[in-house]
């Protein structure tokens, strides 16, 4: 229990109001939330949002164009890679090498949490604004392992759409 539902128990106790369920609303904040992840589970795994997940193993294929960029899933794919970047100090310490190096602002990848929706905006949102020093990170001979991360223009292109469709839901 919320320490607002207490408080409000005690009112309508006080003020003897009757409490009618079909009058009942979500709070906004929450009713977003659930559009969100319904949203998000529409373009992504979200199975492998959670910290026990496993990293989504992209599959190889011909991309030819935006609706095969989506059902390659480049949500589940950026998170699997930030998850590997951030998962090693050497890994962080070398993409944050390169941000020097490219003269770009010293920032951390953000990964997504699966109790927060609009953590995925903001891991997109950086990840777009990183994209050069996260597509030399994947490029350069040091963490060859990861480049199965790696994502083509129409990858990049469907992050960006569904960084738009998120951002929607900042408005409220």
């Amino acid at each position: 229990l919320t320490s607002f539902n207490v408080a409000f128990g005690v009112y309508i106790s006080i003020n003897q109001l009757q409490f009618i369920a079909q009058n009942n609303c979500s709070c906004f904040p929450h009713v977003v939330n659930l559009a969100c992840q319904s949203v998000l589970s529409a373009i992504t795994e979200l199975e492998y949002v959670k910290e026990t997940s496993q990293d989504f193993e992209p599959e190889k294929f011909s991309l030819h164009n935006f609706l095969d960029a989506v059902k390659h899933d480049p949500i589940a794919t950026l998170r699997s890679l930030i998850r590997a970047i951030r998962a090693s100090a050497l890994r962080r310490q070398h993409f944050m090498q390169i941000l020097v190096n490219m003269d770009m602002a010293i920032l951390q990848l953000l990964k997504d949490i699966e109790t927060r929706w609009s953590s995925t905006y903001l891991m997109i949102d950086w990840a777009i604004l990183l994209r050069e020093a996260i597509e030399q990170f994947l490029y350069g001979s040091e963490f060859a392992e990861l480049r199965k991360y790696s994502m083509n223009n129409e990858e990049w292109k469907a992050l960006e759409v569904f960084h738009e469709i998120l951002q929607v839901s900042l408005v409220f």
